[in-house]
This record gives structure tokens, sequence and C-alpha cells, in this order.
């Protein structure tokens, strides 16, 4: 062998592989007992008064010198014998074992920045170019050349990205599965019009094809969707994923037996590496993509799959992400892969959508064989949706006066200070803060997902009751920014290494319901248990990081009385999606948003005039 070969090899044999870190990531922890009551009894501190925080001390006291250690030794030995003792559980009752529709209430939307790529692109082109993107971050995967992610040096859990493409949540009548097919399928779907395609997207041994040849096939999807020759109205099969859990389960079942050709078309959507929906609107505003990503009609989305790349009409892009396989920063780093690639390769992406196709290849239409009963099911969920979507808001703040470069020149961490934010607006809303959660990822470890970050502390409410105090110096409000800002820091990092609450509580409720102890022990039954988590407002930063492109999205509020706000933080704006529902008439999402603003804008007075800038009535 020659040097020239001798020194490809090291250099190959020493390049990190994406997926290397896996079987020497460290297990799952699991907090010492008194570690969580003490800082169970702590975060219940800002929801309790003095009464029931005596009588919740008490409780927690009782169960620690009670029932408490047989349960945590339980726990020990499940911790002992499987590297993420939280694993199944997590995915089974917080995704899989829910019965109330994943459209809106588990599954996510996601805004791609206005600014990616080439902007006079048509939707057909702007399709091609970002499946065939996405097609190379997956040979990227396969390659293992895609890089290990890290935090403070350290890598992350990547498993999660195995069950990105190929791969399917299949309802069932109690639980639902995460299907992972073998990734032999050489096909995405396509949806549109009520109508679904297969598109064929690599060739027979599995290389990407031209995307010339992508671009023909979904140009020949919106054709066959709206052309005069196939004016026979498409039923909306998609709807069914929509739908309660066990009701789509039942129907699912039953369109299997009614003909053979109603299976093979679920299985082509369901072993498919991905789904496009090419949606007939063409929204021009942030506002606009976000409520047609996560709400839209609840027709024009396979909700199962693990995400549905959307474009409009105009070229603009969003996604629908499923939550049981993986957490939204997951799909993030892939849409910011592939943004980060269009834009580098901008002038060939503009040529080649345009080029002529050099093997051209038709898009497959899907087939259905429907009954009375199968047709009557897809009414009930379409209707079911509609009300579901009625029933939901969205707004979506996006707030240009400045961002966290202006937060850490004052040494000041950004995501907490958002945090505080969200808080001070929900106080000047209702003069009051419920409990507040925060996604905390504890990837460091082995199948790592997520911890609760119990954001409300007595220094946040504190800060809170400061900034709207009469008479409160700046210097006073700058002290107790500053001491809640050092406090959620402390917390955020206890969560990511695994020393979080409600993970450990979960746990102990379950081994203590399979033990099958009577009576419920009354850690589980005081009043502070049931007000501590209901996160009336649920947040997450999905922030992509230093250098990340801007993308941004949202979900959900946990409770009809609550609001689900997620956030992007860049050097000079933040954006900001606010959820809620309609039914609770104390909650406005367009109050909270004016609130928000106001609440960043006195933010910044604070740290501004304490630290010696001027700040006039009219500088934000």
């Amino acid at each position: 062998m020659n040097k020239v070969a001798i020194k490809a090899t090291e250099k190959e044999s020493s390049r990190e592989k994406t997926f290397q870190y896996q079987e020497s990531l460290p297990s799952l922890p699991l907090p010492s007992l008194e570690q969580t009551l003490e800082a169970y009894v702590e975060s219940c501190e800002p929801l309790l008064n003095e009464q029931e925080l005596i009588h919740t001390k008490a409780v927690c006291n009782d169960f620690l010198h009670g029932v408490g250690p047989k349960l945590q030794q339980i726990l020990e030995e499940r911790a002992s014998d499987e590297r993420n003792w939280l694993e199944e559980w997590w995915e089974t009752f917080a995704y899989l074992q829910p019965r109330y529709p994943s459209a809106i209430n588990i599954n996510w939307y996601g805004v791609l920045p206005g600014n990616w790529g080439p902007r006079d692109l048509s939707q057909a082109e702007a399709a091609a170019t970002f499946t065939h993107a996405i097609l190379q971050f997956r040979e990227a995967l396969f390659t293992e050349s895609y890089p290990v992610e890290r935090m403070a040096g350290q890598p992350l859990c990547m498993y999660t990205y195995t069950r990105m493409f190929n791969s399917c949540v299949i309802p069932g009548e109690e639980c639902d599965e995460i299907e992972v097919h073998p990734h032999n399928a050489k096909h995405i779907i396509v949806l549109r019009n009520n109508g679904i395609w297969a598109v064929k997207v690599l060739d027979n041994e599995g290389k990407i094809l031209p995307l010339a040849d992508i671009l023909r096939q979904f140009e020949c999807v919106r054709q066959e969707a709206t052309g005069l020759f196939t004016l026979i109205r498409h039923p909306p099969v998609s709807v069914l994923t929509s739908e309660n859990r066990t009701n789509w389960a039942k129907t699912r079942e039953h369109i299997i037996k009614i003909d053979a050709k109603n299976k093979e078309s679920l299985e082509c959507i369901e072993q498919a590496i991905f789904c496009v929906a090419l949606d007939e609107s063409s929204p021009t505003t942030s506002e606009e993509i976000a409520r047609n990503c996560l709400l839209g009609n609840g027709r024009n989305r396979w909700y199962d799959k693990p995400f549905n790349l959307v474009t409009y009409e105009n070229g603009l892009g969003g996604l629908n992400g499923q939550h049981a396989w993986a957490d939204a920063l997951v799909v993030v780093r892939l849409f910011d892969f592939c943004i980060k690639l269009i834009n580098s390769n901008l002038s060939s992406y503009l040529d080649r959508p345009r080029t002529i196709a050099t093997n051209p290849i038709r898009p497959r239409k899907l087939t259905w064989v429907l009954d009375n009963q199968a047709n009557s099911a897809i009414e009930c969920a379409s209707i079911a949706v509609t009300k579901l979507i009625s029933a939901s808001d969205l707004t979506v703040l996006e707030f240009r006066h400045y961002g966290d470069a202006f937060i850490k020149r004052y040494k000041l961490g950004p995501d907490f200070y958002i945090q505080l934010a969200i808080q001070l607006a929900f106080y000047k809303q209702h003069q009051f803060i419920p409990a507040v959660y925060e996604t905390a990822h504890t990837r460091l470890f082995y199948h790592g997902r997520t911890e609760t970050m119990r954001s409300l502390t007595t220094d946040s409410l504190n800060f809170c009751k400061i900034m709207e105090k009469d008479g409160a110096s700046s210097s006073e409000k700058w002290e107790a920014m500053k001491k809640a800002i050092s406090t959620h820091g402390t917390k955020i990092k206890q969560a990511l290494m695994g020393q979080g609450i409600d993970r450990h509580l979960m746990g102990l409720l379950i081994v203590s319901e399979m033990s099958g102890i009577s009576p419920k022990p009354s850690l589980f039954t005081d009043k502070a248990f049931e007000i501590s988590k209901k996160y009336r407002i649920s947040t997450s930063n999905i922030s992509g990081g230093r250098n990340a492109s801007p993308i941004w999205g949202g979900f959900s509020a946990l409770y009809n009385d609550g609001y689900g706000i997620c956030y992007g933080i860049q050097p000079d704006q933040f954006s900001f999606s606010i959820s809620g529902y309609h039914a609770c008439p104390e909650n406005d999402v367009n109050e909270l948003k004016k609130y928000l603003e106001i609440a960043l804008v006195e933010m910044h007075d604070v740290c501004a005039s304490t630290n010696g800038l001027h700040v006039g009535a009219s500088n934000l």
C-alpha cells in the first residue's frame, strides 16, 4: 500500500462517526429520594400558601420515612438492569397510550425561515429542492458522516436519528406503537388535494435520484391532483390520522379487511422515507404559516409519520412533526442542515430544477377501496378535527427590537432571560403565576429524551412582583433579575444532568400503582402534587444554537386554561409561538403577546439603565 493510501486509511479510521459513542454513553441516572423530595418542596413554595406548604412538607416526610424507600428500591433495581430506566415508560405514557388525537395535542409545527434558499422557486421546485437536501442528510446518517452533536464538549445521544426515516406510529386500540421499517423503501409520500402519491426518490441501488427527476414527479402530482381528467373526488383518507387514536385504530383494521389494495397503500405510506404535503394555500406571514402547519384543515397531512414537509403555492414552507419518536430539536437539526446545504449551493439549486429529467419517472397514486363504514369514519374524523381546530388559537410574536447579543452584553443567560419575560407577561395578565414547564433535554445519557425544568421559582415570582411594584428602583429590579436568572441556571443544569423532579416522581407513581399499594400514598393525593404539575404555561426553546438557521415553531397548550409558548432566540431578535384555547375566557393569546412585548421592553430598560446607558421613552 502506498503512502497516500495509508494516510487516507488513517484519516478515515480516525474520523468521528455519528453513532460511535452510543454504547459508551452513561446510563440515565436515578436521583436520590431525599434530593427529589427536597427539590419538590422547594418547587411548590411559590404555588402554595403557608399552611398548604406545611402540609406538603409533612406529606413528603411521611413518604420519605414510609413507603417511599420501598418504591425507590424498585426503581433502583430497574435502573441497574436497564441503561435508561425511564425510556419505555415515558414513550408509552406520554405519547403512545393517550387516546386523544395526535394532531394538535401531540404533534408540533415548524416554520422555515423566509430567507432559505432561492426565493423564486415554484411550489414543486421548492418541494423537490428540500426533498433532495433531506435525502442528503439521510445519506449522511447512513454513512455516519453527520457530526456527533455535543454539549459542553460531551457527546449527545444520537439514537432518535435512527427513527427519523422509514418509520411511523401505528395506532392501537389501547396503545400505539412506533414501527421502524428496514430502509428498503425508495419512495416518499406526497399529499395533495386529498390524494396520496408514492414518489420515487432513490434508484434501485439506493442512490439519490437527480433533482430534475424528483421535480418532474412533483409537477406530475400537481397536475394529477388538479387536472380536468381527475375531477373524481379523492376520499381524504389522511384525515383519519387526526382522529381519536382508538377510533383510528379500529378504522385502520376495518379498511385493511375491506380490500388488499388498502393494506398495500397503508404499508406504502408507513414504510415511506418521509412525507411531503403540497398545500393549495399561499400564506405570506409567519403567523399564517404557523397556523397552517399546526392547524391547517386536518386533511393534507399524515400525522403518524415522523414529519411532514409542508410547501405552499408561493414556495414558502414549514413542517408538522410527530412527537413520539423524538423531540423537536432533532428535526430542527435536520432542517438547519438542509437550509445551509441549499444556501451554500445556491447557484446549482437555481439551475438544476430547471434541467430536463434524464429518466422520466411517474409518481404512483395510491388507491383505496372504501365501504359505507369507512366513508362514515372519514366524515366523522373530518368533523372532529374541524372542531378541534376551531377550539384552538395561535399567534406569533416576532420581536425585532433586540436579541441575545444585548442580553449577553450583561452576562445574562438568554434562555433564562426569556423565561422571566414569559412569566412577567403572564403576571401582568393574571396577577399570579401558575406552574411553568420548560423542556430540558437529557441527551447526555443513553437514549435520553427530556426532563422538566420547573421554571417558576420563588426568585422568579419575586422578580415579577418587584417589576410590577410601584416605586421599585431600577437597581432593585436589576438585582431581582440577576438572582432569578442565577437560580434558573442552577435548576436547568440539574435537569440536564438527569437530576430533575418530574420524571423521578412519575417513576415512583408508576411503581406504586404497579405494586398495587392501597391507599395511594398521600404524596400523590396531596393538593400540591396536582397544582405543581398542572403546567398552564408550557414552554420550549428550540433555538438551534450558535450559527444555526433561524428555524422556530410551536405546539398547543397542555390545558384548556393554559398557554403553549415556544421560542427561538437569535442575536438580533426573538420569535415566539403562543397557543391557547378559546374555551378559557380568562386567557387571550393576543393579550399575552402584547404583555410579552411590554415585558421584553421593560427588562431591556432595567438592564440598560442600571448599567449606565440612557434609556429614553422612545428608545424601543
